[in-house]
């Protein structure tokens, strides 16, 4: 067997005795699989190849992702909120056949490997894309996402989950309502109950504009114009009387395993209230810059605690899909915070909150995801590798 000694100065191995070590090393078979974590000086007569590196970290978790719009060569104009955003990008849906979403979708999963991940959380409403994932060296989750604003079709939208759940019970599967706009919160309530019942997370996109607070307080707004111009009734969002997170707080939805995507909107009280509740969060500012040209209250969703994990979204709103760059932006817009809560996000917390913690935990036995980075921590600790993780002449290499 040919055996490879991959060294490091330092190596990020969260789920071990030792998460930070230094002159450590992992000794990897040709296919790439993890056989070993030590010293340098046990391992090096096992190995016929040694190769020495700065750094070596788990892959990254790319926990939001649509990769239905992986076809795409351009976003989808922004600028003026969502419910202008979305009535472009359901406009321009019709332009890509089966094939094309496909190839889009197998397109950007190698764009994605290449660029260090190795998990994501696959976001759908059908199952098009579900070859190109069992064909990648990325590990899933299938995130169902399902779409029924009249209560009417609560029923048929539930079968529709269960059935595609189904079909894909190959792969990780998780429910996930669409959004407080486009989902009664009876519906909502129900998925929740259905990720529970299973053991899966539960997703939806979340506090991610006005509109969504406004007609869920009664105020009007973009959505009830949205939905009536689709014959859609309003009347049960518009009753509530307070903004979506309350009222799935007074559901009691909001527990360990509630996911809530993007949070662009969300105010200081209800990210601590998501916080206190053991809920967890997706973070995509590149996508909400595009969009609506707001980012997440970051400073309170790291001084609440709330667990955050990152997502590029999808390439009709998103610059990049490679999700190193939405830790970029926050730490650029919020310099003051450490980064050594970037790092936790697009590793351990990742994994963690897209229900696939083994993908981020470097203990051996296991073809996991591990990178090689060219670029020295300044410190041998969380700050100093998410420091050379985020310095954009850092050079990364996935080595199993």
């Amino acid at each position: 067997m040919s055996l490879t000694l991959h060294t490091a100065e330092i190596l990020y191995a969260p789920g071990t005795a030792e998460p930070i070590g230094r002159d450590r090393a992992l000794l990897i078979d040709r296919e790439g699989f993890l056989l070993e974590i030590g010293t340098i000086d046990d391992l090096a007569d096992r190995a016929g190849r040694r190769v020495d590196h700065p750094l070596i970290t788990p892959g990254f978790v790319n926990a939001h992702v649509h990769l239905t719009d992986g076809y795409r060569a351009e976003r989808v104009p922004g600028g003026s909120g969502l419910v202008t955003w979305i009535g472009s990008l359901l406009a321009s849906r019709g332009e890509a056949g089966e094939d094309r979403i496909a190839a889009g979708a197998a397109d950007t999963l190698r764009e994605m490997e290449e660029a260090g991940t190795v998990a994501v959380g696959e976001v759908v409403n059908d199952l098009q894309t579900v070859v190109a994932l069992r064909q990648s060296g990325i590990a899933s989750r299938l995130i169902i996402e399902i779409l029924a604003a009249d209560p009417a079709t609560a029923e048929e939208a539930f079968e529709r989950y269960r059935s595609l759940a189904s079909e894909a019970d190959d792969l990780p599967v998780s429910p996930a309502a669409h959004a407080p706009y486009s989902v009664s919160p009876a519906l909502t309530a129900r998925l929740v109950e259905e990720g529970r019942r299973t053991g899966a997370p539960f997703f939806i996109h979340l506090a991610e504009d006005p509109d969504e607070r406004a007609l869920y307080s009664g105020e009007g707004g973009g959505w009830v114009d949205f939905l009536g111009a689709l014959g859609l009734p309003s009347e049960h969002f518009t009753s509530i009387g307070r903004s979506p997170i309350e009222e799935f707080d007074r559901l009691g939805l909001l527990a360990p395993g509630f996911v809530g995507v993007h949070l662009a909107e969300a105010t200081d009280r209800e990210v601590d209230l998501l916080a206190r509740r053991g809920a967890a969060a997706v973070l995509s500012p590149g996508s909400n810059l595009h969009i609506g040209n707001r980012l997440p209250p970051y400073r309170r969703i790291v001084a609440s605690g709330l667990r955050f994990a990152l997502g590029t979204d999808g390439r009709g709103s998103a610059p990049s899909i490679d999700v190193l760059n939405e830790a970029r932006i926050l730490q650029e817009n919020f310099p003051e915070e450490e980064p050594r809560h970037l790092l936790r996000a697009l590793t351990i917390e990742g994994g963690r909150i897209l229900g696939l913690p083994e993908v981020t935990h470097l203990v051996p036995g296991g073809h996991v995801g591990v990178l090689a980075h060219s670029i020295s921590p300044a410190s041998p600790d969380e700050n100093g590798i998410a420091g050379a993780l985020l310095d954009r002449d850092n050079k990364i290499r996935r080595i199993a």
